[in-house]
């Protein structure tokens, strides 16, 4: 946990990163590889984020349009897999869709703990 923050806002600050780096991955290749590959450094490298946990934080798969869909007309939200500490990376919006889809990701989609 950082310094003077709670555990709530080391998380909070945590998913605001998150969505930053899900914003970013679908924009911009490379970084998404490295995301993938390096979640915590890339974090670091690109936001200056500094990881306060003594979690591992990995990727499992990405999440593909098979499992993984944005619904804005019917449930106005993601549906598919909950993410298990490990990042369920989304597929690309349309870009007309990519803000309110981005919104709905940060505010229903992005689960921390394992229900397994």
């Amino acid at each position: 946990m950082s310094e003077n923050k709670s555990v709530y806002d080391d998380f909070i600050e945590f998913r605001a990163i998150i969505v930053q780096c899900v914003a970013l991955s679908w924009s911009d290749p490379t970084f998404k590889e490295e995301f993938n590959e390096h979640p915590i450094k890339t974090m670091k490298e690109y936001f200056g984020y500094e990881y306060p946990f003594d979690i591992n934080f990995r990727f499992d798969r990405e999440g593909s349009d098979k499992d993984y869909r944005w619904y804005p007309r019917g449930t106005g939200a993601w549906v598919g897999p909950n993410n298990k500490i490990k990042l369920v990376l989304p597929p690309k919006p349309p870009k007309n869709q990519m803000a309110i889809a981005l919104s709905a990701y940060h505010v229903g989609h992005l689960f921390l703990w394992d229900e397994d």
